[in-house]
């Protein structure tokens, strides 16, 4: 299973000497806790990311691919992918070996034209916003939660004994962070110099987070209770 979170980040990695939790302090207690937990238990680390602030589905295709985008500078699902018979991926390459390939987005599967690009890639099945069975959101977001993708993906790896390849698109975490999507958010900026609106999105931001890494634990929890080995790799 591999799950690209959109716009998951842990506010507490140091970067140039100082955290995102540093320009931004808040109260509220840990906003990772789960991750934490899941850290001292797996293997993890930092990951170099080639783009940032968009172009979710380039980091989609150069980790499934293992190609880079570097030289194209462009959108390979909208603007080369489309053109070709078959794309080499790691789900290419596990379908050849008997797995079951599926990939999962809970958001509209034209964008991006995800609908064309990830059969190309070898994705035998895509379940967008239209076929997903748990549609939960959080408060007012306008997003399907990470909750109902997980649980979609449960059911997913419950539902045969064959080998599969699944590839999880989530959509919680992505912009915008207004006010107002949560009744109440646990993590207040305490930085009062910071502008106030400011203040509420990075709060709301940090909620978002903090309510994903719960939803991510739940699936931990339920991936133990399968009957199967499962391989996860995850990284917003």
């Amino acid at each position: 299973v591999i799950i690209l979170n959109e716009s998951f980040y842990d506010p507490s990695v140091e970067w140039q000497g100082k955290k995102f939790e540093d320009y931004y302090p808040h109260d509220g207690g840990e906003i990772l806790p789960n991750v934490r937990k899941i850290q001292e238990k797996y293997p993890s680390g930092k990951m170099y990311s080639t783009d940032y602030g968009g172009g979710t589905a380039n980091i989609e295709f150069e980790t499934l691919t293992g190609l880079s985008n570097y030289w194209q500078n462009t959108v390979p699902y909208t603007a080369i992918i489309p053109k070709l018979n078959k794309v080499p991926s790691v789900a290419t390459m596990l379908k050849d070996e008997g797995y079951e390939t599926l990939a999962i987005h809970p958001f509209n599967g034209g964008m991006y034209k995800r609908n064309i690009s990830l059969a190309k890639e070898g994705f035998d099945e895509f379940i967008t916003e239209s076929e997903m069975d748990y549609t939960e959101h959080d408060g007012n977001s306008e997003y399907i939660n990470d909750r109902s993708a997980y649980r979609q993906t449960l059911d997913a790896l419950d539902s045969t004994n064959n080998s599969q390849v699944i590839m999880l698109i989530t959509m919680q975490n992505h912009t915008p962070y207004h006010e107002g999507i949560y009744e109440e958010t646990q993590f207040k900026i305490t930085d009062e110099s910071i502008d106030e609106e400011w203040r509420k999105q990075i709060s709301t931001y940090y909620q978002s987070l903090h309510n994903s890494d719960a939803y991510l634990g739940e699936f931990i929890a339920g991936l133990e209770k399968l009957d199967k080995k499962v391989a996860v790799l995850f990284f917003g």
